[in-house]
């Protein structure tokens, strides 16, 4: 319903004579393309994540930091340990606002405790916290198309993994080509169901 709710919306915006910037769920377009979106807009931009990982699971280090520094611009330096930074970063996978809503959980648990410095278990713990949220939500068929990901760092047009990417359990990366990966703390759950390594990076419990 919401989806045909946004078809609708974004027919409503060719209609006018005007120059229209329209922000959409990746999902639309790779899995859905919506009302034909590929061919109606004169100019499609995707904003991917930032990977921390690259396509062959090779650490991006500089791009690691560039994440650690966006957080200590919302929060001053010295909030975090270098090492709780680091956490906080490659759990994300990338996306600013997991890094954000993880770090601010982070920064409650060190208030709790009554320290002044975020340190590892303060991020660790909010990682643990948000994997428990993930795998209660998770079905059996989500991880059957998890696993497909993080072995090929494909998609296919499978309208089921619409919701993965609206819920940034799967990642798009514009690295080295547009590629896909598992979301780390995902990644995590998916190791803990096999019981052996899957995709690229990891999350430690």
């Amino acid at each position: 319903m919401a989806d045909e709710f946004a078809a609708e919306l974004l027919e409503a915006l060719f209609a006018l004579e005007a120059h229209v910037l329209a922000v959409i769920p990746l999902s639309m377009l790779l899995v859905k393309d919506t009302g034909g979106l590929q061919t109606k807009w004169d100019r499609i931009i995707t904003l991917p994540a930032v990977s921390t990982v690259s396509r062959d699971g090779r650490r991006e280090v500089a791009n690691i930091e560039l994440l650690e520094n966006l957080v200590e611009r919302r929060t001053g330096p010295s909030v975090f340990s270098k090492e709780a930074l680091g956490v906080l970063a490659e759990a994300s996978g990338g996306v600013f606002r997991e890094l954000l809503t993880l770090a601010q959980q982070a920064c409650v648990r060190a208030a709790v405790a009554g320290r002044s410095t975020v340190e590892v278990k303060d991020t660790q713990g909010a990682v643990n916290e948000k994997a428990q949220e993930l795998g209660l939500l998770l079905k059996s068929e989500d991880f059957d198309l998890l696993k497909e990901v993080a072995r090929t760092n494909r998609i296919t047009g499978d309208p089921r993994f619409a919701g993965l990417i609206d819920r940034n359990l799967i990642i798009g990366y514009a690295a080295d080509g547009t590629w896909f990966g598992v979301h780390p703390i995902v990644r995590r759950l998916l190791e803990e169901k096999t019981s052996s390594p899957v995709g690229s990076a990891h999350v430690q419990a």
